[in-house]
């Protein structure tokens, strides 16, 4: 997403619960345009209908992954990621990579459920069932219990300083994070 002003950002930091509920056509309006990608082609169709729909017209959306060559290095001013980390194979690579292609003091807003705290025991269950069939691969995407400790020492690790955040619990607790891309050293 490229910003056509920062005080853009601070109205997206403005409300955590909002924008944990978002998707990428709820931010046209603050941004001169967005590039919008999901490994799941029915993810995306979903989004450009919502877009249509909105008579949203600054969305790009595109099925791919993050570590498609085409994205260059230092070319966003904020990366979102929306209930992601925790179904990566390697949040470690994914954060390395967000750090890379962000510009300097880019921002990375990222809303991560927090499987190892409070949840109801409807969302325990449904957590269980999606293990059951991730082992017996009827799912292939894992889901990783994290906590929002990790969130932070993930992002702190790979060149980010956390500077807004606040729990969010609606049956479990999600994480939202506002992280700033370090200047190197």
């Amino acid at each position: 997403m490229k910003l056509e002003e920062s005080t853009s950002v601070e109205r997206s930091k403005a409300s955590a619960t909002s924008i944990a509920r978002s998707n990428p056509c709820q931010f046209s309006s603050l941004v001169k345009n967005i590039h919008a990608i999901d490994i799941s082609s029915k993810m995306i169709a979903i989004s450009k209908e919502k877009a249509a729909l909105g008579h949203i017209e600054n969305v790009n959306f595109e099925q791919s992954d993050i570590f498609d060559k085409k994205y260059s290095s230092e070319s966003y001013d904020v990366i979102l990621a929306f209930n992601m980390l925790h179904t990566v194979p390697s949040p470690q690579d994914v954060a390395q990579r967000i750090n890379a292609m962000l510009n300097p003091n880019g921002l990375f807003i990222s809303v991560t459920p927090c499987l190892r705290q409070k949840m109801s025991l409807l969302v325990n269950l449904q957590i269980q069932l999606v293990r059951v069939l991730c082992k017996i691969e009827l799912i292939s995407i894992p889901i990783r219990s994290i906590t929002s400790s990790e969130v932070d020492d993930l992002l702190i690790a790979n060149g980010f300083q956390v500077v807004a955040s606040e729990e969010i619990y609606k049956g479990a607790s999600s994480y939202f994070v506002v992280a700033k891309k370090l200047q190197a050293k």
